[in-house]
């Protein structure tokens, strides 16, 4: 088969460029694939064939506008091939994998105060207007689309089939993978040895949070939950983000020697199995890659009702999906810290759970769906 990848970028970072790296490189062991963007990475050397879309200069917005009216056009040009978009990034597909819903996000993070307070006046205009436009092309692809929506957890086929009333048979969950053989739980010594390179104590006990767009992530609530924890449980905070501001919320509830700002981290694999638990009290998630990575690392979670934890978290047995209440989560990590039987057993089931998300398994349902539209 010929397999088309639309997306802005592709490599082994960030979140749906990750997604269609892993899956390009194992589709490409089989099929014939080509990925239409503006930079494609961390693939092996002619693993895939590159049709690069120019990438203009500009605000966000008129990029995304340009992207997808290009990506548009190229494609229409191919013949035989199977246009694998994601999201409302290109008008022609017959596949497109949903990684987040747009109007369900911005629905959520314009009322929340926090989200808001971490961005200045301009850089909350140039998100409202990528987001807008994001939502134009989402109520012209989603409501009676072209070609099948993949979404990546059960909650979000339920976002697009309640915001845009998109027929049933034309969604189809395929959830996102794990690299099983780089996020694995820590031999003896690996866990001391990295705490040292990052300057922590061993005999701490490390809750970890990870990733970007930390008021949307739930960092101000993960710091509450912080301070409500015995004085040996530390927060450790992996991505990029506003530090100073949020070192200031620290002091303020009297924390600030327990909570470690790392920036961005070169080796997330080697993090997670430094950890106690993940903490991820997110307003909104389609189904999180880090979850996954931690999961398979044996790292218990702890999670709000967001999706994707449906599919992932078992209550009480691997992790636990929490209501907004800092005790009752700050309890939960003070169990785990003191009770090291609790900790080995969640910690064994998380690794157990998370080898049923292979990124094989999103790939040969692909291939699956595929074959059925070539028939």
């Amino acid at each position: 088969m010929q397999i088309t990848f639309v997306v802005e970028h592709c490599h082994l970072r960030g979140g749906h460029e990750r997604c269609v790296a892993e899956w390009a490189r194992r589709l490409a062991r089989r099929h014939q694939v080509t990925i239409v963007s503006h930079s494609v990475g961390d693939l092996p050397p002619g693993a895939v064939r590159w049709d690069p879309i120019r990438r203009i200069p500009g605000p966000a917005p008129l990029q995304y506008l340009a992207f997808y009216l290009m990506a548009g056009a190229r494609v229409k040009t191919l013949r035989g091939h199977i246009i694998h978009s994601q999201g409302p990034n290109c008008p022609v597909f017959a596949f497109s994998s949903v990684h987040t819903v747009v109007r369900a996000k911005y629905e959520i993070l314009r009322s929340s105060p926090e989200f808001k307070r971490e961005l200045s006046s301009k850089q909350y205009a140039a998100w409202d207007a990528h987001y807008r436009l994001a939502m134009a092309m989402e109520r012209r692809l989603y409501p009676q689309p072209k070609g099948m929506l993949l979404p990546v957890s059960k909650g979000t086929g339920r976002e697009l089939r309640a915001h845009f009333g998109t027929p049933a048979e034309l969604v189809e969950p395929v959830p996102n993978g794990v690299d099983l053989d780089v996020f694995r739980p820590g031999m003896s010594g690996e866990r001391e040895a990295t705490l040292r390179t990052l300057g922590l104590e061993p005999q701490g006990a490390y809750v970890l949070f990870v990733g970007g767009e930390w008021a949307r992530k739930g960092l101000p609530f993960a710091l509450r939950v912080i301070a409500a924890c015995a004085n040996d449980v530390h927060l450790v905070v992996a991505g990029s983000g506003p530090q100073a501001y949020y070192r200031e919320q620290a002091a303020r509830l009297g924390i600030q020697q327990r909570v470690h700002f790392l920036g961005t981290c070169a080796d997330t694999s080697a993090l997670y199995r430094t950890g106690l638990a993940l903490l991820m009290p997110s307003l909104y998630e389609a189904f999180s890659l880090v979850s996954l990575e931690a999961a398979a690392s044996g790292l218990p979670i702890l999670a709000s009702p967001v999706s994707g934890t449906e599919e992932l978290i078992e209550e009480g047995q691997n992790g636990w999906v929490l209501p907004a209440d800092p005790t009752l989560w700050a309890a939960r990590l003070n169990a785990l810290a003191t009770d090291r039987g609790i900790y080995e057993r969640m910690s064994h089931r998380a690794r157990e759970v998370a080898l049923l998300f292979p990124w094989d398994r999103g790939v040969a349902r692909f291939e699956e769906l595929y074959g059925h539209a070539n028939t």
